[in-house]
């Protein structure tokens, strides 16, 4: 396990640009094999932003944070990214929402893959919506609109990250308090105040019709049924179909029902934690 593992670290750094990336990464390698070997627990992170690119595609890495984890699913190993990419492909509407893009594991690939859809990468956290720019700018994707708020029927909202001295653990913040729920030990967690925005809200600010959107993919941590709920309305008129993402059969039943209620009838287990709903 520990062996694979440091092997998709040592690919990432191959993938790193410039031999300072390269040294963050095998410096961040040490730390999860010490972490290992002494039992003190090591996690991976980089001590300074870096840039990786993958299969032609740079992704901007925030420091201090585990989201570059995820660099590892690119174009042809994510199953979520390939559900989303041919469903886009064989669409005939231009939208698809990423709600929770995080650093843009599958937003930067729709939009860099698929030149003709245009991908809204929705991401409350600042420093991640910040990288997700820098990889905009990068690739020059002109399909690709960033949005830096959470989605929510509430007016406020405070994200709970998980963190162990220098690293934050983003991929994991939650507006539903699942720091408890997270496996191996975190010393802290921090609350971050963040905008906020409803679904109905924010597609009516764009000048969209909800007819124009291909796809929803949610992955919010357990927030997914309230963040559905704040776009009830153009759920019902465009219908489109929503990947989901649920961590236990307690949030599914909360998620199904809200699709259930505005008219959602099929729902298909795409693996482990994931859903699609037509």
């Amino acid at each position: 396990m520990i062996f694979n593992r440091i092997l998709d670290y040592i690919d990432l750094m191959l993938s790193t640009e410039n031999f300072y990336g390269k040294i963050l990464v095998l410096k961040g390698i040490g730390r999860v094999v010490v972490g290992k070997f002494t039992g003190r627990g090591g996690f991976f992170y980089l001590e300074e932003p870096a840039t990786i690119r993958k299969d032609g595609l740079f992704i901007s890495v925030p420091k201090d944070d585990a989201s570059i984890v995820s660099v590892e699913f690119d174009s042809r190993n994510n199953d979520i990214l390939k559900s989303v990419l041919s469903r886009l492909k064989s669409s005939n509407r231009k939208y698809f929402f990423d709600i929770g893009a995080n650093i843009g594991s599958i937003s930067l690939w729709t939009s860099y893959l698929v030149k003709d859809k245009t991908t809204v990468a929705i991401e409350p956290i600042p420093w991640l919506a910040a990288s997700l720019k820098q990889s905009k700018q990068r690739n020059k994707l002109e399909n690709l609109i960033i949005v830096n708020s959470a989605i929510s029927t509430q007016s406020k909202l405070e994200l709970e990250i998980p963190r162990s001295g220098n690293t934050y653990f983003t991929t994991v913040a939650s507006a539903v308090g699942r720091y408890d729920k997270i496996p191996g030990k975190f010393l802290t967690h921090e609350m971050l105040s963040v905008p906020v925005i409803g679904l109905d809200t924010l597609i009516k600010k764009m000048g969209l019709s909800p007819k124009e959107i291909a796809l929803i993919k949610i992955d919010v941590e357990g927030a997914e049924a309230d963040a559905l709920l704040s776009g009830r309305g153009s759920l019902k008129e465009g219908r489109p179909a929503v990947i989901f993402e649920v961590w236990s059969n307690e949030k599914f039943r909360e998620v199904k029902a809200v699709l259930d209620e505005i008219g959602y009838t099929n729902y298909e287990h795409l693996g482990e934690y994931d859903y699609v709903a037509t």
